[in-house]
């Protein structure tokens, strides 16, 4: 798989953008009513070191043909949700993927609420999930199943979350899967209890699995406890992947408050080299817009 300082090597620009020129032209046109993102003055190695989030872009197209355009955008790599939730076989996306030059690189793992499930419940359904992973083709699966349970409190919770998830690390570690522990925000997702990275720092630095560490949701992380940088840092022997979007409103960077150029560069600086995903949601009538703006956010990270 290639890594960021791969991709913002010199060099690679015009082979990027012919593979993805000529994969493209085998896919299904994508809808008429779609404005197709306007790449002609973006270097597609400016987007090569961002994974891009199929769920958050184009969500208003059916879901194959998002394909079509996040390679047509000049997007190497790609992420989703649960395979499964997709509604569409397996193999038909990642034939489609293979034509249009995209990679699929990162999924959800589906896991029972881990709360309250049995060691054998949550057992059998991250076996079968697993092996969906290894049919996608993906390298990384982010783990939630942190649902509030009714009655219980927090520390009535956390508890069996960690036994849960110990018990699947060593099915991830056979996998070679890198399994990624997600907390969210208490503001826009209080359905949930896992929110910040204190607690998912030590979990994951307890259980101290080689395939287990964090997905590093930034959105989420300024959301629930802000000094997103400083924290970054202290944790970032646990961070396997980043995800990125703008606070408050969750659209793509240069569109909120957060300075994701000087994020991420202190995140490579403290040693991260891992996908970025882009689990941004860009106005659908203005997605030329955020292909540029996610394009200048990678040119800033070459200097």
């Amino acid at each position: 798989m290639i890594n960021r300082r791969q991709t913002l090597g010199a060099g690679i620009g015009a082979a990027i953008g012919l593979g993805v020129v000529a994969g493209c032209a085998k896919g299904t046109p994508v809808s008429p009513d779609t404005k197709d993102p306007d790449t002609k003055d973006i270097d597609p190695a400016h987007l090569a070191p961002f994974t891009l989030n199929l769920e958050a872009w184009w969500y208003d197209q059916p879901f194959l043909e998002r394909i079509d355009l996040a390679a047509k955008a000049g997007f190497q790599t790609a992420e989703m949700w649960d395979p499964v939730k997709a509604e569409l076989p397996i193999k038909d996306m990642v034939s489609r993927a293979k034509d249009a030059g995209i990679k699929i690189i990162h999924c959800t793992l589906s896991v029972p609420k881990l709360a309250e499930a049995s060691r054998d419940e949550t057992m059998d359904m991250v076996k079968t999930s697993i092996e969906q992973v290894k049919d996608l083709g993906a390298d990384y699966a982010t783990i939630v199943g942190h649902d509030n349970i009714p009655g219980k409190s927090y520390d009535e919770m956390i508890g069996p979350l960690q036994d849960r998830l110990a018990d699947i690390a060593p099915l991830l570690e056979d996998a070679g899967i890198m399994g990624c522990l997600e907390p969210f925000n208490p503001y826009d997702h209080p359905e949930h209890f896992l929110h910040g990275s204190k607690d998912a720092v030590r979990i994951c630095r307890e259980i101290n699995s080689p395939n287990l560490k964090l997905n590093w949701d930034l959105f989420h992380m300024q959301r629930a406890e802000g000094n997103v940088v400083h924290n970054l840092r202290e944790g970032i022997d646990q961070c396997a992947l980043i995800q990125i979007a703008d606070s408050p409103a969750r659209r793509q960077p240069g569109t909120g408050e957060m300075n994701y150029s000087f994020i991420l560069k202190e995140a490579f600086k403290a040693g991260f080299d891992g996908p970025m995903g882009l689990e941004c949601f860009p106005d659908p009538k203005n997605m030329d817009q955020a292909v540029a703006d996610i394009a200048a956010l990678g040119a800033s990270l070459e200097t």
